[in-house]
């Protein structure tokens, strides 16, 4: 297990097995090994004191110094059996939540440091039963023929030990011999509770957790676990009087199977949202016990032996036996109180959403698995909470800060706790037109006006000639597309796998394509080529028609544009004596105050012929 600074996140203290606990540096990589007493020392000490009164211990005991040397060796004995302390395999560890340079730990006694774990003294004395027979077997001949004493084996020790987040030095410690004690002034006295759990737990049951509340001084929670000898049963208690009394908040946990519990955790934001963790599973109750159901769709069965809660981030993180760290988000289970639940429908403050980018696999060794899983959501996920069936989808509306409607999601009409998320994208925005634009829209305009009419008089459907119209007015702009994440192993979709590594082997896919350009919608008409340079005088008698795309053909050539000369300051147009660039019709005039065209409307006169041109005027002296 690790515990981790919470002023500095570089600073993380570790335990491997027996009691051998470090600091760790990661900024510089220095490591310190923390220091657990040594009966040695002491022991040196109180030697050192006889061998001033006693210098040679090969001459008789000096009469007058008889008391003295006799109580001085009588304390070193004692003092020696008392700091030789047993650790167990997993040994409790813990940085107060009061103040972090503080550090406990546990053996058969509570140890307490108040430098980081430089130097631990002892605070308690020893709080198991010490059963001496137990402790001979577990330290010397366990293991029959051979002895395996590797430390694992250990017993008559602390195996649970907390101290209250809301009043410093409230300390609880439980032992794997059935033993819970109490401490209210950091050490100085312990209080016996192992009477209280009386017809509630068998006698001499392991203590698996101690879970102090986050809301209630009085309150903590408290687990056991009995399968070591056959019992399976769940025990998961609390107290509302700081161990005066115990109740069990069994209700309907399962039993009947492996169903012993690891241990619980109480959810720092909402008193009524508890999780256990049990041997096939994790169960979460939010109303504070009186009833259970199965965490997670999709979370294997598998022991669970710890479970911590994010403080910042609202995450539940669940360390298995064997199946590796699983992190959910509960935020929305955190603000689900029973306010929430009395409403009809409720909308969850949103966490924190984020826009990224995956880089595809780059041909790295994976082995047989990637050690993996799948991003978050992109963008910004929204959650919500139907207390019954609607007979219509949900719908969130999301607005600017200006109340503008930038993008409506629809979700899930069930009853119960739902999420839908938003690609945080909205609808753009029109830029002005530059005067080029001005121009060259001028152009479309008085052409589409012509094909129009050559259209609905060919008998086209006139719903379908404005679709397309529509279309060439408004071309959707191209993009940049973004190349798409590394593609996941997976089994068969909705199956869980229970030994994923000794079936065939999945490959993780390749890295996306980048996304290719926007372009306008597709339209069963395409204007032919030489359309395109017409301008709105077109000749009697000419036309010009939209086709299919199956049916398109190129006509005869059409004359080129004609293009204008730049208008003298009189706001007269130069004839071209060259021959080369003939002017443009004259009523497709400029304006000389603003010596930019109007915006026109094309439209086909009722007598036909040449269409007329209507200026659509001008707004604040630029081009509207």
């Amino acid at each position: 297990m690790t515990q981790q600074d919470p002023r500095d996140p570089n600073i993380v203290y570790t335990e491997s097995q027996g009691g051998n606990m470090g600091r760790s540096n990661l900024a510089t990589g220095e490591r310190q090994s923390l220091g657990r007493p040594n009966w040695r020392d002491s022991y040196r000490i109180l030697q050192d004191s006889i061998a001033m009164v006693w210098p040679d211990s090969m001459q008789p005991m000096p009469s007058e110094h008889a008391d003295r040397i006799a109580e001085l060796q009588a304390r070193a004995t004692a003092d020696s059996a008392s700091l030789q302390l047993r650790f167990n395999w997993n040994t409790p560890y813990l940085l107060s939540p009061n103040n972090p340079d503080v550090v406990y730990a546990g053996a058969n006694r509570v140890l307490k440091s108040t430098n980081m774990g430089d130097d631990f003294v002892p605070i308690s004395p020893d709080l198991t039963r010490a059963d001496a027979e137990q402790i001979e077997i577990s330290s010397t001949t366990t293991g029959g023929i051979t002895p395996d004493v590797t430390g694992a084996e250990r017993f008559a020790t602390i195996v649970s030990l907390n101290e209250s987040p809301l009043r410093a030095g409230s300390l609880y410690a439980g032992t794997d011999d059935g033993n819970v004690w109490a401490s209210p002034d950091d050490g100085a006295t312990w209080i016996d509770l192992t009477s209280e759990f009386d017809g509630l737990v068998p006698d001499g049951t392991y203590v698996s957790r101690i879970e102090p509340s986050h809301h209630i001084a009085d309150r903590w929670y408290i687990t056991f676990d009995n399968h070591r000898r056959g019992d399976f049963t769940p025990y998961v208690l609390v107290t509302d009087d700081n161990g005066g009394s115990f109740r069990s908040i069994l209700s309907d946990l399962p039993t009947g199977k492996p169903d012993f519990a690891h241990g619980i955790r109480e959810d720092p934001k909402n008193p009524n949202l508890l999780f256990v963790g049990t041997d096939v599973g994790l169960y979460v109750s939010i109303d504070r016990g009186d009833s259970w159901q199965r965490f997670m769709e999709g979370f294997p069965t598998v022991p669970v032996h710890d479970l911590q809660i994010h403080p910042r981030d609202g995450d539940l993180i669940a360390g298995t036996h064997g199946r590796s760290i699983w992190i959910v988000d509960i935020e929305a289970l955190q603000q689900l109180t029973p306010g929430v639940m009395a409403s009809s429908a409720h909308l969850f403050e949103p966490g924190p959403a984020f826009q990224y980018g995956t880089s595809p696999t780059g041909g790295e060794f994976t082995a047989q698995q990637y050690f993996q899983v799948s991003s978050p959501s992109y963008g910004a996920e929204f959650r919500y909470w139907l207390a019954e069936d609607q007979n219509d989808n949900a719908e969130i509306v999301i607005t600017d800060m200006q109340g503008t409607e930038m993008a409506t999601l629809n979700g899930s009409r069930s009853a119960g706790l739902h999420r839908s998320t938003w690609n945080m994208r909205a609808p753009s925005k029109p830029l002005p037109r530059s005067p080029s634009e001005v121009r060259d829209s001028i152009a479309v305009e008085a052409r589409l006006a012509v094909v129009v009419d050559s259209l609905i008089e060919a008998g086209e459907e006139e719903e379908e000639v404005n679709e397309a119209v529509e279309n060439l007015r408004t071309p959707t702009q191209g993009g940049f597309g973004r190349g798409g994440g590394g593609g996941f192993p997976s089994g068969p979709a909705g199956r869980f796998t229970e030994r994923p590594a000794e079936g065939p082997t999945l490959r993780g896919g390749g890295g996306g394509r980048g996304g290719r350009g926007g372009r306008a919608p597709r339209s069963r008409w395409r204007l032919p080529p030489a359309a395109y340079h017409r301008s709105c005088a077109r000749e009697p008698g000419r036309r010009t028609r939209l086709r299919p795309r199956t049916r398109l053909r190129r006509r005869r050539a059409l004359p080129q544009p004609q293009r204008a000369r730049r208008p003298s300051p009189r706001g007269h147009l130069h004839r071209n004596t060259k021959g080369r660039r003939p002017a443009v019709h004259p009523d497709l005039h400029r304006n000389p105050l603003l010596n930019s065209p109007h915006l026109v409307e094309c439209k086909q006169r009722d007598g036909g012929g040449r269409p007329s041109i209507e200026a659509a005027g001008t707004v604040g002296g630029r081009i509207a």
